[in-house]
């Protein structure tokens, strides 16, 4: 699409301050404010009505790419107590879900710009992974033995500074008889200075820089991770059975610099470092929290009676609650402007956009006989839903009409940005097929819009 936005908020007072975010892939674009009368343009109806309101938004603004920062991860500000010099250990649990599908990211304190830094990975392959920059080249070990996709495994690499050698735990939480993913591993680095870079500290990504004041990410993983902790030091074969039976960090001996415990905190989007004061984080683009754990007993299904039991957080490469556009301009809810449906209409050579809110009568005041309820928790429900994909189309219309739905790759700009930007709407599937669990009014909704036509109808 050559145009696209989206409104800050879906319902306003008078009064209230609206903000709009407009990617335009032109020189310039224009602006104006329409109510919206009929948005339906089937020839057998009334036809598409709208009506031009004069307003402070009117005029020309300068046109400005913007990107869609889909996927989730926890980001950790750079800090000196992560340049890490010495031994080191990073350990967690991981539960992944396209482990062969590209090089991932776990725990990383890692430049993808110009390869600094260190950080423990998925290989290209799906084997557990330590890379280390130093100097101008990458120090990598891996185990080189595919992780099972959906199965629990404790994993960790420790470095020994004095001996220059890697040890990698790959080790899965249920121990079958001949199990080929199962692989403790040692290599020798020799002597590694890593070199040490500003990045803030990703879990389930890693850092690919910043542009226009904003994160870059690579290396997004599909799974959960939990307990994740660094130590200062490098842990034992036994520390780390200890840690894979279910001892917690802080038992097993000095050393522990950060231990972040996903068990707690459910409602929010902080991440905080049991170990200490500092190095606290923040969830991005919303990843599942209160998920079960590599110790789900199946006993309760109340992550509130058993917190223990549910602290996973499950990342996706595709999550998006919002897509943090800068503000293209903003609108002050004239006082006279009457409640209904309205646009912001965006308009440039070859596009154009509407980007619909509803006014509310002022606060306190009802201006009608009659209530007209909006129903934007439904509008957030079907928010660019992808029928063109979706599974079981063609044998519900077979149920219902007798023969099947066909839906071929979607031809309209509309269904195409959707699609091509990973918009998924509470119908669709992540890579690996679990459900889409949120959806957000932060981000383009394609299918809110006048003029817009299902292709179910």
């Amino acid at each position: 699409m050559q145009i696209v936005g989206y409104a800050d908020k879906l319902s306003v007072h008078p009064g209230d301050n609206i903000k709009f975010m407009v990617s335009c892939q032109k020189s310039e674009y224009e602006a104006e404010l329409v109510r919206l009368i009929h948005g339906d343009t089937n020839p057998d109806g009334p036809g598409y009505k709208e009506k031009v309101i004069k307003s402070p938004i009117d005029g020309t603004y300068k046109g400005k790419s913007q990107k869609l920062r889909s996927g989730s991860y926890i980001t950790i500000p750079d800090d000196k107590a992560l340049h890490l010099s010495g031994s080191f250990t990073l350990s967690a649990f991981i539960y992944p879900t396209t482990p062969s599908w590209r090089a991932q990211g776990i725990l990383t304190k890692w430049s993808g710009k110009n390869n600094t830094g260190y950080g423990l990975m998925i290989d290209e392959d799906g084997s557990l992974s330590l890379w280390l920059g130093a100097k101008g080249k990458v120090a990598k070990a891996s185990t080189g033995v595919p992780l099972r996709r959906k199965f629990w495994y404790y994993v960790a690499a420790s470095y020994d500074a004095a001996t220059g050698k890697v040890t990698l735990y790959q080790i899965p939480i249920t121990i079958w008889p001949q199990d080929a993913s199962r692989a403790i591993v040692q290599r020798d680095f020799g002597k590694v200075t890593i070199a040490h870079n500003t990045e803030p500290f990703i879990m389930a990504s890693w850092s690919e820089g910043q542009e226009d004041g904003k994160q870059n990410i690579g290396g997004l993983y599909n799974g959960k991770i939990e307990s994740p902790a660094i130590f200062s030091r490098a842990i034992s074969a036994e520390e780390a059975e200890r840690l894979r039976r279910g001892a917690s960090p802080k038992e097993i001996g000095s050393g522990l610099l950060a231990h972040w415990d996903f068990a707690r905190d459910f409602s929010t989007g902080k991440i905080v470092n049991a170990a200490g004061k500092s190095l606290n984080g923040v969830m991005i683009n919303r990843p599942c929290r209160a998920m079960t754990g590599h110790n789900w007993s199946g006993g309760e299904i109340n992550y509130k009676h058993a917190p223990q039991e549910y602290g996973a957080i499950y990342f996706h490469d595709d999550d998006l609650d919002d897509a943090q556009w800068d503000v293209a301009f903003e609108l002050k809810v004239p006082a006279n402007l009457k409640s209904g449906i309205y646009a912001a209409k965006v308009t440039t050579d070859g596009g154009e956009d509407y980007l619909p809110f509803f006014v509310r009568p002022p606060k306190g005041t009802a201006t009608a006989p009659a209530l007209f309820l909006v129903p934007t928790n439904s509008y957030l429900a079907y928010a660019n839903i992808h029928v063109f994909k979706t599974v079981g189309l063609e044998e519900m219309g077979k149920l219902l009409t007798g023969k099947p739905w066909k839906f071929e790759y979607p031809t309209t700009d509309a269904d195409r940005y959707m699609l091509d930007n990973k918009l998924n709407s509470l119908y669709d599937y992540h890579r690996e097929g679990s459900g889409v669990s949120y959806s957000s009014r932060l981000r383009p909704i394609l299918n809110m819009r006048p003029k817009y036509v299902s292709p179910l109808l």
